[in-house]
């Protein structure tokens, strides 16, 4: 993805029976704030295997910003754009990528991103 683009986050709200998730909020990607990656490498390779082109991972800086801001099992879309139902009623639904973890480093948050099916 390039620098400049726009992704989506749908915050999740409730995790009971039916999962309910927040409008999303459109973030624009840029350097030392946040950005979109595919996993590549020798260790994600070994951890994935052939899932690996499933999973992307986020950038985010700094780190004080993105505490508690994005957490497992909220949505993304990062190849999309959200619709007008999923800006007004049923949010999330059409999301492209799900939080898998959210790894806390020095001076940033790398988040993993799985695809939806």
């Amino acid at each position: 993805m390039k620098i400049g683009e726009s992704i989506y986050h749908c915050r999740l709200i409730s995790s009971d029976n039916t999962k309910v998730y927040s409008t999303p909020v459109k973030y624009i990607t840029r350097l030392n704030y946040i950005s979109v990656q595919n996993k590549t490498g020798f260790v994600a390779a070994t951890q994935y295997g052939k899932d690996i082109k499933q999973y992307v991972q986020l950038v985010c800086r700094p780190y004080i910003s993105w505490k508690g801001v994005i957490n497992v099992n909220d949505l993304f879309f990062i190849n999309k754009i959200p619709s007008n139902t999923e800006l007004i009623g049923t949010k999330g639904i059409g999301a492209d990528y799900i939080v898998d973890s959210v790894a806390p480093q020095n001076l940033s948050i790398i988040v993993t991103l799985k695809k939806r099916a």
